[in-house]
């Protein structure tokens, strides 16, 4: 059969905003190294019973099921691996999940992949101390692609928890440091950085998603979601920060928050070949200067990519885009909390990533790679909360808007309920309200988005109004871009044309090998056809006697 981008035309994908091309690629890499991972997974049974204690593993089997039975995500792979114990016949299975070296653009910025698990460790490690009543799947150890691996203490017999706690209190006392649980174990090699999780099956549970599809919306289930949902964000965000960032942890054992906030948005289009404007190891102390850069990577996408435009007219209409949002970017900023306190915030909390039952009460939080500390402003519930969730179909035939207005209803009173356990004075929701009512909602989910920005202008268009007649916004506001914008302008449609070529022959090319394949398959059928021995008489049934029914 065909791959499936063969059944894809040319035509449907040339005005599209991804670079199709490099999205195939990438689907080719991801190939290649879940091929490479199936290639170790001797070396990854080794890496389990590392992390579970288990010295030689003598005595236990470990299943790592086939390749087709893996989870794929944009960034990572997963797949549960059943450890067995011969001699009790009890088993347990846990998760195994690497990152994807192309998908987190490794060979364009080294030290990529082992940026995202420190900050994916460091998460699960400060939510589970911090706020233990969010309930995450226990991280029993991960290791980068080297020889460093870590492994939660309580894999280790009691003598070495004992000299743990003893270390933890020296470091503590004597260097102000805060150790975590997890300690350096072994020196062997890995080739790639990996996490492994508790695992959470059926049992436990059911993925959010697959509960949509299967049960039927009542108000009990929305109630219980909304409260859920509420509770993790209130929860999380309770605890003030003085910066910007993400947590990462560090060789000493320690976590701090000294990584780059992370986005998934932006690092796919990094991976794309879009100029980072948030460098490894930045933190921002106030809200301008994130901002900025934001704004920066906006403009860096529509100059690096060589699709970001279709014509003169929407390099334009973009280039005014961005310029309007840099003189009203500042609408949006809570002058009272610029410099702080920032908040925590799952910027990617997908509905794959819940667990409920079958009442839509949350059982378990699964992700949290993408888990930063952002200015107020930015905390908002995620938005298929308010849109996906609406069923026209039954009788709870809810609009976006009012389902938001419940959703609110339950938040407040939780707030109130909360306040007592949180360590800052933010009125969170009386934040989300107005960022709300003045777009600034909108506005912030823009700037961090595969969307962009001209979206967020297109809706809010009253920002710029000329007289009936008079010229339209792109034809004036692109010029305030800056003195290049006409050259910008010309390079961008030269971009377009050489990725249209580019695209046409990419889909020649492959025309020709689907073309060549076919062939190929039709005469091998043939020769197939013409080796088959002729059915003999004796094989013959009485229906299958010649028409005129005279023996042969």
């Amino acid at each position: 059969m065909a791959p499936a981008s063969s059944r894809v035309k040319f035509e449907d994908v040339v005005d599209g905003d991804e670079d199709f091309i490099h999205s195939q690629n990438h689907e080719d890499e991801k190939n290649q190294f879940r091929n490479f991972i199936w290639d170790h997974r001797d070396l990854i049974q080794q890496f389990i019973f590392l992390h579970l204690n288990l010295k030689s593993g003598k005595g236990y089997t470990c299943f790592i099921p086939p390749p087709r039975e893996w989870e794929e995500g944009r960034f990572n792979l997963s797949f549960p691996v059943e450890i067995c114990d011969m001699e009790t016949k009890t088993s347990r299975t846990l998760m195994y999940r690497v990152s994807i070296p192309d998908a987190l653009g490794e060979n364009d910025h080294p030290g990529s992949v082992e940026e995202k698990v420190r900050i994916e460790a460091a998460s699960h490690i400060w939510v589970r101390e911090n706020t233990p009543s969010v309930p995450v799947p226990h991280l029993y150890g991960f290791g980068f692609a080297d020889d460093r691996h870590f492994t939660h203490i309580q894999q280790f017999d009691k003598d070495a928890q004992l000299a743990h706690c003893f270390k933890h209190a020296l470091a503590e006392k004597f260097a102000g440091k805060s150790l975590t649980q997890y300690v350096r174990n072994s020196k062997l090699k890995s080739p790639f950085a990996y996490l492994i999780y508790e695992h959470i099956g059926p049992k436990e549970g059911s993925i959010l998603t697959d509960r949509l599809e299967e049960d039927g919306y009542t108000t009990e289930r929305y109630v219980n979601l909304f409260t859920g949902i509420a509770a993790l964000m209130l929860t999380l965000a309770s605890i003030p920060q003085d910066k910007i960032g993400s947590w990462t942890f560090n060789d000493d054992g320690t976590i701090s928050l000294t990584a780059r906030p992370l986005f998934s948005a932006f690092t796919m289009l990094e991976t794309a070949g879009v100029t980072r404007s948030i460098n490894k190891g930045d933190t921002y102390n106030n809200s301008e200067a994130f901002m900025a850069d934001l704004i920066r990577f906006q403009q860096n996408r529509l100059t690096d990519l060589s699709n970001s435009v279709k014509s003169a007219k929407d390099a334009k209409t973009k280039m005014a885009a961005i310029s309007v949002l840099r003189s009203i970017a500042h609408k949006y900023i809570r002058r009272e909390s610029r410099f702080g306190p920032f908040v925590m915030q799952l910027t990617e909390l997908d509905m794959s990533h819940l667990v409920v039952d079958k009442k839509w009460n949350i059982l378990y939080l699964l992700d949290l790679e993408f888990f930063t500390s952002l200015p107020a402003e930015m905390w908002q519930e995620p938005h298929w909360l308010t849109s996906r969730l609406v069923d026209p179909g039954t009788e709870l035939a809810f609009t976006v808007h009012e389902l938001r207005l419940n959703f609110l209803r339950i938040m407040h009173p939780m707030e109130l309920i909360l306040r007592k356990l949180m360590r800052h004075e933010l009125p969170l929701y009386q934040i989300l309200q107005d960022q709300w009512e003045c777009d600034g909602a909108w506005f912030w989910e823009s700037m961090i988005s595969l969307n962009g920005s001209g979206d967020f202008i297109r809706q809010n268009t009253n920002y710029i109004t000329f007289p009936p007649g008079g010229p339209r916004l792109h034809q004036v506001v692109y010029q305030f871009w800056g003195s290049d914008a006409e050259e910008i302008i010309a390079k961008k449609v030269e971009d377009r044309a050489r990725y249209v070529e580019k695209l046409r022959s990419w889909f020649d090319a492959r025309d020709a090998i689907v073309a060549r394949d076919a062939r190929y398959q039709a005469a091998a059928a043939r020769q197939q056809a013409a080796l088959a021995p002729a059915p003999s008489c004796d094989a013959m049934d009485v229906d299958e006697a010649p028409v005129d029914g005279n023996p042969q």
